[in-house]
């Protein structure tokens, strides 16, 4: 189901539990240019980049936390992001994402463009999940 959907994904370090939080308006794209730039070795999150080359591609998990709808905006998929880090780091999760601001990247032209955003605000209400969530 991953195809063109945009949603909230978290790429895993199986052997340290280390994530890394994401949003993309194209699920399958940002998984795809997350491996290029990382196995190239020219990945911008240094630490995520010298955890792959320490512990090779197979030591990461990707996975989708949330489908959103195709018509949701970029700031639904920057609370939705937000409100997934919170719970990450509610469970004492250790998380490479490093930036304050929110990265949506997208094809446009054929080419991947970036947007970057300052993280919302959230209502603490908002951040709560079911208690079976990461």
């Amino acid at each position: 189901m991953v195809g063109c959907w945009p949603g909230v994904y978290v790429i895993t370090n199986t052997c340290t539990g280390q994530a890394y939080v994401g949003i993309a308006s194209e699920l399958a794209d940002r998984w795809g240019c997350h491996r290029g730039q990382l196995n190239k070795g020219k990945h911008y999150n240094r630490q995520l980049q010298a955890d792959w080359n320490a512990f090779g591609s197979d030591a990461f998990e990707w996975k989708v936390l949330e489908y959103m709808e195709r018509r949701c905006t970029g700031n639904d998929m920057r609370r939705a992001e937000h409100r997934w880090i919170e719970r990450y780091k509610s469970k004492g999760t250790a998380l490479y994402n490093i930036a304050r601001v929110a990265r949506i990247i997208y094809m446009k032209d054929g080419k991947f463009t970036v947007e970057e955003h300052e993280p919302p605000s959230v209502e603490p209400a908002a951040l709560m999940g079911p208690p079976d969530t990461p």
